[in-house]
């Protein structure tokens, strides 16, 4: 049976409205829907036609001046609130006169994660604009991790599904930011087995690919040495370290490419990075701040080359790679 949610990505497949207000339990169905918006409604998505807003850290008159500005780079524009549910009654007022005569080619999308009952949402929901998702009951969760591996062409069998809510919870927004994780670990494979969640979710040795990444995060060579060594003694491949070391990077750099024209909020939530762990990815990133990340990716192509397609000692590349990002 198709759910509401399920129904509602249908829609948007036929026609975008120039109004919505989510309200999302979960942390988890707003997020699939904005990102569906984007794709139907936008060309391209750029600084130039889409804005996103936070009810905890509002500016009034940025929103306002965004949203009465004519564009001349595109004719169709997103407004993205989250947290709505935190805007103050005087913001409310003055959003609904902009909703009462919309400029064309605009788009608002309202989020708050709990219940609300104010006027916003209720103008929302007279025009049958507003959608609520709850969290799912414990017993719905192995149906939308199934949905989520389709979502990423992938299949996962049901004792792995099993083995991720065990050590996950049912927490919807933690199982997609480890499901995501699953699909990157088992790359060009289609189907997640149990020993892949065992491996990256179970294992020791996985947990310590983070505290290696902590390590060079914070710049402790010697640390950061010890704990790949350490790793190496206990079997994990070159090629599995080196990936997940570069991927670390990657996040690093966009997060400082993007720390002059993003909210923290706003890169956080595109590096996937839950929010438990953002303060200390920021130490990092600050940290980073005069790293030359155009030979460090120079260097990355050359270990990357390296480990895959030549003799040499694989340990020795990777140790000498690990000490210079650091």
């Amino acid at each position: 049976m198709i759910t509401p949610f399920e129904d509602l990505l249908s829609q948007l497949k036929r026609k975008i409205e120039p109004l919505y207000f989510f309200v999302d339990e979960a942390h988890f169905f707003s997020d699939v829907l904005i990102e569906r918006i984007k794709k139907q409604y936008l060309p391209k998505v750029t600084l130039e036609n889409t804005f996103l807003y936070h009810g905890s850290d509002f500016h009034r008159e940025s929103f306002l001046e965004h949203v009465k500005n004519i564009s001349l780079f595109s004719s169709k524009r997103l407004f993205i609130c989250k947290e709505a549910d935190r805007f103050s009654k005087e913001v409310q007022v003055e959003i609904l006169s902009l909703l009462k005569d919309p400029s064309p080619g605009n788009c608002f999308i309202f989020i708050a994660y709990r219940k609300v009952s104010y006027e916003l949402f209720k103008f929302c929901q007279k025009k049958g604009q507003s959608f609520e998702f709850k969290k799912p009951y414990d017993s719905k969760m192995p149906y939308w991790v199934n949905w989520i591996a389709r979502e990423n062409n992938q299949f996962i069998e049901p004792q792995a599904v099993m083995l991720l809510l065990e050590k996950v919870g049912t927490d919807l927004y933690q199982v997609q930011m480890e499901m995501n994780k699953l699909s990157l670990y088992v790359g060009k494979k289609t189907k997640i087995e149990a020993s892949d969640v065992k491996e990256l979710l179970y294992s020791t040795r996985s947990h310590s690919v983070f505290e290696l990444t902590h390590a060079i995060g914070n710049r402790k060579k010697s640390e950061a040495l010890t704990i790949l060594d350490q790793l190496l003694l206990e079997g994990e491949s070159e090629v599995f370290i080196f990936s997940m070391i570069v991927r670390f990077l990657r996040n690093l750099w966009k997060a400082l490419e993007w720390r002059s024209v993003k909210s923290d909020a706003e890169v956080q939530k595109l590096l996937g990075i839950h929010p438990f762990f953002w303060d200390e990815f920021r130490r990092y990133r600050d940290l980073a701040v005069r790293c030359p990340f155009e030979e460090v990716w120079k260097k990355a192509s050359q270990v990357d080359s390296f480990l895959k397609t030549t003799s040499l000692d694989k340990k020795n590349v990777l140790y000498r790679f690990v000490y210079e990002v650091c």
